[in-house]
């Protein structure tokens, strides 16, 4: 290539530069989570290579400091980006992927003092610098909230309610099944707070304004399910109409009158208390505890979240680095073709 032909379209470029910082902003994190196998050594030892390899280049700034060797590298480092990224999605995640992932990322960061310092000698102009790097902070920041929305997404799959680690109760399952929003890729699941917080409340009230009214202990107040023989939902017994009715008798007896909402809240907790006796406000942990995660369930679930989010998001990193390829391509072209 004769790089004295070779000629910079600045429009271009600067979309090449927006493209590549919203890739940058996008991508901000998820090798967090790639790297999580990988021994702190490898770090230090990472480091040493960069310097080493920073070096290196820096020994041959006389003879590619000039815009042929700037397309060709800067090309390379992106083919070596979209690489990984495939890799990445082909393989998943594992040991040995995070670290060809990281040996990837450090050669392109081998060339990036280089590439910073042949981008400032071939714009010169204040007025191309300046587009440049507002176009550069400009894709940053939209890259950072690509990737905030693309999170909101992502979350939990059904292949991933079965792993061993989370060790699901049938109960769990169901609140699950129940409370996952079907979106775009997965489904969302917060059981960090209690379930029925708002049932919780209600049932408080009610548990006051009972042993106000009847001066006594509001732990009398419980309803009876007895499960059939064939073992089947024994919420079937009772169901509907009949179910609210059921509650109401019941209340009525104590002479206690109920708000929709405190029915909504028995019928709650009835639902997933169904295979023995519901003892409604005997006892908060009784219903509780049949949902409520364990703290070892909880970070097994943000590692699986995390996980299937950076997944998912190199898909949308893969489509932006084509992007990047194609202008940073149509950047450099020959004099003879303007």
């Amino acid at each position: 290539m004769k790089s004295n032909n070779l000629q910079l379209n600045h429009r271009d470029y600067i979309i090449y530069k927006f493209f590549n910082s919203l890739f940058l902003g996008t991508s901000i994190g998820s090798v967090f989570i790639i790297y999580s196998p990988l021994e702190p050594a490898i770090y230090s030892i990472g480091g040493i290579v960069l310097a080493l390899g920073l070096m290196g280049v820096a020994l041959f700034y006389e003879k590619i400091l000039n815009i042929g060797y700037f397309y060709i590298i800067s090309l390379f480092v992106e083919v070596v980006i979209l690489t990984v990224l495939i890799s990445f999605l082909i393989f998943s995640y594992s040991y040995e992927i995070a670290l060809c992932v990281y040996i990837g990322y450090q050669v392109t960061f081998i060339f990036g003092s280089y590439l910073g310092r042949v981008e400032t000698l071939l714009l010169k102009k204040k007025r191309i610098l300046k587009a440049v790097d507002i176009s550069k902070q400009a894709g940053y920041m939209i890259g950072l909230l690509l990737s905030s929305l693309i999170y909101l997404f992502i979350g939990m799959q059904h292949s991933d309610i079965d792993e061993k680690k989370l060790n699901f109760s049938a109960d769990q399952k169901q609140l699950i099944e129940k409370n996952k929003s079907n979106l775009l890729i997965g489904f969302e699941m917060d059981l960090n707070a209690h379930y029925w917080k708002k049932a919780n409340n209600e049932l408080e009230f009610l548990q006051l304004k009972f042993s106000n009214l009847q001066n006594q202990d509001s732990n009398d107040i419980f309803f009876k399910v007895t499960p059939n023989h064939t073992h089947q939902d024994s919420l079937k017994l009772i169901t509907g109409k009949e179910l609210v009715s059921f509650i109401r008798d019941t209340m009525m007896v104590k002479k206690i009158e109920l708000s929709e909402n405190q029915i909504d809240a028995i019928k709650s907790i009835f639902k997933f208390n169904h295979h023995d006796s519901v003892n409604i406000l005997k006892d908060k942990k009784l219903y509780f505890d049949k949902v409520e995660l364990r703290e070892e369930q909880k970070i097994a679930i943000k590692s699986i979240t995390s996980k299937n989010q950076v997944y998912y998001l190199h898909y949308v990193l893969v489509f932006i680095e084509i992007l990047v390829i194609v202008f940073i391509i149509k950047s450099f072209v020959y004099s003879k073709n303007e």
